[in-house]
């Protein structure tokens, strides 16, 4: 039997990847919690502490906002691997996004698998 968890700790993830579908998580829970693509996985590898939508874009050499957008931030925020630091102003000229703890951990992860 395992050792009782704190609930504020996400369980270790089972990595898989797929060409088609990009990387996926599963959880010690065997719930899979989302997939992780492969533009989201450069997202998260690109964000430096706080950043502006332009900021990351332009790590990312990106030049296309609508792309920008649909293929990495949207999905990025959904998958909760990347957070707003104006949620209630989500229009905000000083908006900016940072990575979530869920977002370190699959950064980490993904840093320790590329080795």
């Amino acid at each position: 039997m395992s050792p009782l968890r704190t609930p504020s700790r996400t369980p270790d993830p089972f990595w898989k990847s797929d060409e088609k579908l990009g990387v996926t998580a599963t959880f010690a829970t065997g719930v899979v919690t989302g997939e992780v693509t492969g533009e989201v996985r450069r997202l998260i590898g690109a964000i430096v502490s706080e950043m502006t939508r332009q900021e990351m874009q332009n790590a990312l050499e990106l030049k296309h906002e609508d792309h920008f957008r649909k293929a990495y931030l949207l999905p990025a925020l959904e998958a909760n691997l990347i957070e707003m630091t104006i949620p209630d102003k989500p229009k905000s000229s000083k908006q900016r996004y940072r990575l979530t703890p869920l977002g370190k951990t699959i950064r980490a992860r993904s840093i320790g698998s590329d080795s």
